[in-house]
């Protein structure tokens, strides 16, 4: 049996309520059907997904699989059924415009060497409504010389596809990475073997309603659960890549200027933790040192300053800081896509250094 060009695959688990929409924005792209699969893992939910999923009879390929290693397992269980010459992922609650695969292979096609493309997604809320942002990689590519100058920073899982011998060549998708970061994980460890092309348009809807993980990291400062579960990821998230660094005989060569920024985002961090953990001395000590290193800089004392009130009164702080990320139309009406998107930071993807 020859391969489809392209495989759509669905991670669903307890989103019932969004799968139907999901569905039939993928079952309405404008490839041949033929040439296009579609595949949904279900990760163990408990609600209506398995029903949703069966009333589009044969043209979706369904998997169910007991809830254990989160999205890390489920991306790899997905990808051992996928057939497709190139994978496109998609979450369960956003959907696609019509045209977004058709792009995606037309850029694979016309740059062979491309082992990934990524695109820019539009934001909706819970029912659907336009919330009037967008976030947009640069035009061209993204390559490993760029991963090592870093950092670099792909788009969401919904706005990423890679081809088939790339994601055989990364392997799978370790259980580090169950619940939070493993589209980073694919992006950035495929750019070891080819790069990269960004089209800057949006071809994902992409759901905000609160409940998803990209949602709770925007949100984790407020959240000690949360911060601590995406500070443990992101350590270990720097530790595989420069393993496989290493395994090259090669390190990453980032500017003092972005060693610096990465050093101050894990200080806030600690100064957080340090005070919702109840280790105000700790906290004070490590807040000290960082408002020692902003060296007069407006932007960063000004956060080192509002830390102390974390360290103060924590669960003031924490309502606060909530109340300021959920506050959507300031944000969006002045442009702030930083605060909108969670995984925007650092250097966008693709941007000249």
């Amino acid at each position: 049996m020859s391969r489809p060009a392209a495989t759509s695959l669905v991670t669903a688990y307890n989103y019932g309520r969004y799968i139907t929409a999901t569905l039939e924005s993928v079952l309405a792209q404008t490839v041949p059907a033929s040439d296009h699969e579609v595949i949904v893992v279900d990760n163990g939910s408990t609600d209506d997904t398995r029903a949703r999923v069966a009333a589009f009879g044969a043209r979706v390929r369904y998997h169910y699989r007991e809830n254990s290693q989160g999205q890390a397992g489920t991306l790899n269980a997905g990808l051992a059924l996928a057939r497709g010459e190139v994978v496109s992922f998609l979450d369960a609650d956003d959907l696609w415009v019509p045209d977004k695969v058709e792009r995606v292979l037309e850029r694979f096609r016309s740059e062979p060497d491309l082992g990934a493309v990524q695109h820019g997604c539009r934001y909706i809320d819970g029912a659907g409504a336009d919330l009037g942002v967008e976030t947009l990689p640069r035009p061209g590519r993204v390559t490993f010389e760029d991963l090592l100058r870093g950092p670099v920073w792909g788009s969401h899982m919904s706005s990423m596809s890679l081809r088939r011998d790339v994601l055989e060549r990364i392997g799978p998708v370790p259980p580090d990475f169950a619940y939070t970061l493993p589209d980073a994980y694919l992006f950035q460890h495929g750019l070891f073997f080819a790069p990269a092309g960004n089209i800057p348009l949006a071809l994902t809807l992409y759901r905000r309603h609160g409940r998803s993980w990209s949602d709770r990291w925007g949100e984790a400062k407020g959240c000690a659960q949360d911060l601590a579960l995406g500070h443990r990821a992101q350590r270990r998230f720097d530790a595989h890549l420069k393993r496989r660094l290493r395994a090259q005989g090669l390190a990453l060569r980032w500017s003092p200027e972005a060693l610096a920024e990465r050093r101050r985002e894990r200080s806030e961090r600690l100064v957080l933790l340090s005070a919702y953990a109840g280790r105000r001395a700790r906290a004070l000590r490590l807040l000290g040192a960082l408002l020692r290193g902003a060296r007069g800089a407006g932007e960063a004392a000004l956060k080192a300053a509002a830390l102390s009130l974390a360290v103060l009164a924590p669960g003031l702080y924490a309502r606060l800081y909530l109340l300021y990320r959920r506050r959507p139309a300031a944000a969006m009406a002045l442009g702030r896509l930083r605060e909108a998107d969670p995984f925007a930071g650092g250097t966008p993807a693709g941007a000249p250094r």
